[in-house]
C-alpha cells in the first residue's frame, strides 16, 4: 500500500508538469492531458521497477506523442497537426503561446531536447534518457535556441 501512496503523491505533483512538457512537444492541451494520463498509467503498472519516475513518464509520453503524430499524418497528411492555440486572456498567456508556437516550429529532435531542458533536466541526464551523447544534446540545444531567437524576433517584428 505504501507504493500506491508514493505513486499517488508522484502523480499529484507531476501530472500538470507532464502536460506542459507534452504541450512543448507540440500537442494541444486535451491531447497532452490524455498522453500524460497514459504515461502515468504505464508508470503505475511498472511502479516497483521505475527508478526515475519523472524521466520515465517523459520518455513514455514522448513516444506516445510521436506515435500518435505519425498515425495522424498517415490518416490525413494535409491536416494541420501543429497549429498553435490562440489565447486572448492576458499578456503573459499570449507570451507563453508565442513561445510554444515557436517551439512547435523546431525539428522534432530539437522539440524533444528543448522540452526536457525546459523541464529542468541537465544535458547529461537528457542524453542518458534519450540515448544520445551529451555533446549532441548541447549542440541540439544551441541550434534550437538560435532558431527560437530568429522565430521570436520575426514575431516581434510582425
Amino acid at each position: 500500500m505504501s507504493g500506491d501512496h508514493e505513486f499517488e503523491e508522484f502523480f499529484r505533483q507531476d501530472f500538470h508538469r507532464l502536460v506542459g512538457f507534452v504541450m512543448k512537444l507540440g500537442a494541444q492541451q486535451c491531447q497532452a492531458e490524455d498522453i500524460a494520463a497514459e504515461a502515468h498509467a504505464a508508470a503505475f503498472q511498472s511502479w516497483g521497477t521505475v527508478r526515475h519516475p519523472e524521466a520515465y513518464v517523459r520518455r513514455v509520453a514522448t513516444r506516445i506523442y510521436f506515435k500518435d503524430l505519425a498515425l495522424i499524418r498517415r490518416e490525413d497528411p494535409l491536416e494541420e497537426v501543429l497549429t498553435p492555440d490562440t489565447f486572448d486572456v492576458a499578456e503573459h498567456i499570449a507570451q507563453c503561446d508565442l513561445v510554444l508556437a515557436a517551439i512547435r516550429n523546431l525539428s522534432p529532435k530539437q522539440r524533444v531536447v528543448m522540452s526536457w531542458k525546459i523541464d529542468g533536466y541537465p544535458p547529461v541526464l537528457i542524453a542518458n534518457e534519450l540515448g544520445i551523447s551529451p555533446d549532441d544534446v548541447r549542440k541540439t540545444l544551441q541550434r534550437a535556441r538560435e532558431t527560437l531567437k530568429v522565430l521570436l524576433a520575426a514575431i516581434d517584428e510582425g
